[in-house]
């Protein structure tokens, strides 16, 4: 699977996403994340997750070759990684850190610009996108730009041969109706009365 998603420029940030995903759910299984002892740019804790997962995702991006540049949302700040890349990533490298410890699903968060400047673009410039799921199974919705839909990958193991990604879902659509609701933010509604009134 990964062969595919390695063959042109976008795809080679997308390879290097998905190289990236595999190597901190195996991170995530042996480790138990501990407090970094500091904040990130928007106030969150960091833990030793947040940080093994950013050096992960660093390293995959600089050695893809095609990525100018990425912000994430430890640093919060533009770190140009080669001059003539053409890619902007942007990433929260553990989104949930603190359901890590209740053993819930956690994620990455990508975004994915053809653009050496963000100011002034929306949602509706990213060239492409994907989040990472960390669970009881690995796996990435990712959106296919040749296709123009949104991929579900899972990180399987099939024999005597190394994990690999495959397609699990060529097309995910959201529908009118859902089993599950999770809004995010929802344990605001803990401290403020009106959040939980508005649901």
């Amino acid at each position: 699977m990964e062969s595919i998603y390695a063959q042109a420029d976008l795809l080679r940030v997308y390879k290097a996403i998905l190289d990236s995903s595999e190597q901190i759910a195996k991170w995530l299984k042996n480790h138990t994340p501990e407090p970094a002892g500091k904040l990130d740019a928007f106030g969150s804790e960091i833990s030793s997750a947040d940080i093994e997962a950013e050096r992960i995702i660093v390293e995959n991006l600089r050695k893809s070759g095609i990525v100018y540049a990425y912000a994430s949302k430890i640093e919060n700040k533009k770190t140009v990684l080669a001059e003539d890349g053409i890619y902007f990533v942007t990433f929260d490298p553990i989104d949930g850190t603190k359901l890590i410890t209740a053993n819930l699903a956690i994620s990455s968060i990508f975004g994915i610009w053809r653009s050496k400047n963000l100011d002034g673009m929306t949602g509706r410039d990213l060239e492409g996108a994907a989040l990472s799921i960390y669970s009881s199974r690995s796996s990435m919705l990712l959106y296919n730009s040749h296709t123009k839909k949104v991929e579900e990958l899972t990180l399987i193991k099939m024999g005597r041969k190394p994990k690999s990604w495959v397609v699990t879902k060529p097309s995910s659509e959201i529908h009118d109706y859902a089993h599950n609701f999770s809004p995010e933010g929802i344990k605001a509604a803990y401290e403020k009365k009106g959040y939980l009134k508005c649901f």
